[in-house]
């Protein structure tokens, strides 16, 4: 049972990535990952709309820290060092960032 449920959390974890990837994204970065990067630097309207949808969709993925409350989006952003790979190999076609190029 535990082998079919890990099966499950892979294929839905590689359908949101292959989603990510379909919207011009780094093929290694979810959808929540990469909406998560884009708070508070959003250059499109319906980008903080998905946002807001994906947090409230996952509301069980939350953890304060320092009395804020960090939401699944943004808890979802990848550590420092895949960050840092990502720099040095991009694959991202179409930011949704401000400042990103």
């Amino acid at each position: 049972m535990k082998i079919i449920i890990q099966f499950i959390f892979n294929l839905l974890l590689s359908i949101d990535q292959l989603a990510n990837t379909i919207l011009l994204g780094h093929p290694d970065e979810t959808l929540s990952s990469r909406l998560g990067k884009a708070k508070g630097k959003e250059k499109y309207f319906w980008v903080k709309f998905f946002r807001v949808i994906i947090d409230r969709l996952f509301w069980f993925d939350k953890e304060i820290k320092k009395g804020r409350i960090i939401n699944h989006c943004e808890k979802s952003v990848m550590p420092l060092e895949q960050i840092n790979f990502r720099e040095t190999t991009r694959y991202e076609i179409w930011s949704w960032n401000k400042w990103a190029c």
